[in-house]
């Protein structure tokens, strides 16, 4: 399932298809996709491990105009951010606070945290704006650690 998203994500760039839109001609909706693959991971391998990848993987996949080129059709209007799927994992303030641990050192592997100080990124442009939003108006208690210069909201 992985990599059926990882090819969904490279499709808005690359033409590996002859589609105007190979994600809506394909009817792949990431999210709910995502939504599987975590609740797959969550049942088989328990919280700590799906946090991990759960982090990882918002990192990488999230998107914050969809995963459909042109934004319209059947499936980008059953789209939705992959951090309001993560959100919906998320029962308990101990979850939160996991994963926004995990999030912060997915960042860090990427690059991200020392790529936002100096203004570059080199994650989905929706990743950083749409979790931190969830993460600043959700309370956390005994979340340890948290960059001093927060990344900035993502490319326009």
């Amino acid at each position: 399932m992985e990599l059926i998203i990882d090819l969904a994500c490279e499709t808005r760039r690359y033409e590996y298809f002859r589609s105007d839109d190979p994600v809506e001609a394909a009817r792949f909706v990431v999210p709910n996709a995502v939504e599987r693959l975590w609740d797959r991971i969550r049942h088989a391998h328990g919280f700590g491990r799906f946090a991990v990848l759960a982090a990882n993987q918002l990192v990488r996949w999230e998107s914050r105009y969809g995963w459909t080129r042109r934004g319209w059709g059947t499936v980008a209007q059953q789209e939705a951010s992959l951090a309001s799927v993560l959100a919906r994992k998320l029962e308990a303030p101990d979850m939160w606070v996991a994963a926004a641990d995990h999030y912060v050192g997915a960042l860090d592997q990427a690059g991200g945290i020392s790529n936002a100080i100096s203004g570059r990124e080199t994650w989905p442009s929706g990743t950083v704006c749409c979790w931190t939003g969830y993460l600043t108006t959700t309370p956390l208690t005994g979340l340890t650690r948290w960059p001093s210069t927060p990344p900035s909201a993502g490319r326009s």
